[in-house]
């Protein structure tokens, strides 16, 4: 983690809380916290092996949070310890494509979202495009269905 340069938004954004430590430290971490997962479930000598790393800019999974304020859609992932929702200019962690997807994303949301109306888009980028889950609490009509075909 340590070789990737920071995001603009580390240290506000909660997504990924530890692009400042040094590769040891941060593989040590993510063992621990299995570990210590384990261990409140009874399993105290479980042996944890290595975590498989991921490089930058390679996650093709995402729970973008999205909420339209004052006629303007932000998007991105919560801010540490917070519900407040963090726009996202930049992703040091999404692949290039997921990443060009938020300011679409933006755009579809600004017709679906009512004022002060809050959703979640799961994604998962795929060979053949994105797939796309939006959960909020707005019932499903043709309108609605037409904005996102769009």
């Amino acid at each position: 983690m340590s070789d990737v340069a920071l995001c603009r938004h580390f240290g506000t954004c909660g997504g990924c809380a530890y692009q400042d430590l040094p590769d040891d430290a941060y593989r040590a971490l993510k063992q621990s916290r299995v570990a210590d997962a384990l261990a409140q479930h009874g399993f105290d000598d479980a042996a944890v092996e290595n975590i498989a790393e991921v490089v930058p800019f390679t996650r093709r999974r995402a729970a973008f949070k999205a909420a339209k304020i004052g006629g303007e859609v932000r998007i991105g992932f919560h801010a540490a310890s917070s519900h407040d929702i963090v726009d996202m200019q930049e992703c040091r962690v999404l692949t290039p494509e997921l990443f060009a997807r938020v300011a679409q994303f933006r755009l579809m949301m600004v017709d679906l979202l009512d004022d002060g109306q809050k959703a979640e888009l799961s994604v998962t980028e795929t060979q053949n495009g994105a797939d796309v889950s939006i959960h909020w609490s707005r019932a499903a009509r043709p309108t609605i269905a037409t904005a996102i075909a769009r």
